[in-house]
């Protein structure tokens, strides 16, 4: 029967509700590395966004900011292989004593002091290898520029389209919180006042309430894309 139906699907809902809190407070507790079990309290089902859209540089997200670093280091690694091209100044100060007889039928006794210099230039002998150690670094330099300004491109692109999304399943969870909700407790009240009065039997009666739950069930779902969306905002935009 139809009473029988909604009863099942709601019995399977529950189910899948439960499964769903298990999973997520298993990986809840696997990020926390804890062998304790932990329930967040949220009193609010709805997140918020604590950034403003024309506040945010895409330039400051954490990930261009590493890939930018990532490019830093291309860039130094090729300076210093270029380094290793140039000759090596070489030099030197030696300062000692000698305490004895010198070849000239001097005597010392190790208060005079010897002072030497040196200087040289190091040249290296074979540049084969070292230039292609430059060119590889080059290459390396280059590659995660062109990697930089492709992330960058996506995750600009990434963000504007999130951005549309949670502007526009806000506008729908405003609905629902402003008219659907009023209107599924409206068809509640009434179903029960003909269930009361003895106007509609026990079918109608579940059907009118079954689909009061199902307005209440969308919103739901719709709170649920919309928190999905804020953290998913709050991941691009993080700095």
């Amino acid at each position: 029967s139809a009473i029988q139906t909604v009863q099942a699907h709601i019995a399977l809902q529950l189910m899948q509700l439960d499964q769903e809190t298990e999973q997520w407070l298993s990986q809840f507790q696997l990020l926390l590395q804890t062998k304790a079990s932990y329930i967040p309290i949220q009193d609010n089902i709805k997140m918020t966004l604590s950034i403003l859209s024309d506040t945010f540089k895409v330039e400051e997200s954490v990930q261009l900011m590493f890939m930018e670093q990532q490019t830093k280091i291309a860039r130094l690694n090729t300076q210093l292989e270029r380094a290793r091209l140039l000759p090596d100044i070489v030099m030197g100060y030696n300062n000692q004593s000698f305490r004895g007889p010198a070849s000239d039928q001097q005597y010392f006794t190790g208060a005079n002091r010897f002072h030497s210099y040196k200087i040289g230039l190091g040249i290296p002998l074979v540049f084969g290898p070292l230039k292609a150690r430059v060119a590889a670094s080059k290459i390396t330099e280059q590659i995660q520029r062109n990697n930089y300004q492709i992330a960058q491109q996506e995750i600009k692109a990434e963000t504007e389209t999130t951005w549309k999304l949670y502007e526009r399943q806000l506008k729908a969870v405003s609905y629902y919180e402003a008219v659907a909700l009023n209107d599924a407790q409206t068809i509640t009240n009434a179903a029960w006042q003909q269930f009361e009065k003895g106007d509609i039997n026990y079918t109608e009666w579940a059907l009118m309430v079954n689909n009061a739950m199902l307005i209440q069930s969308y919103y739901v779902d719709a709170i649920k894309e919309l928190n999905r969306l804020v953290i998913k905002l709050h991941y691009l935009t993080s700095k």
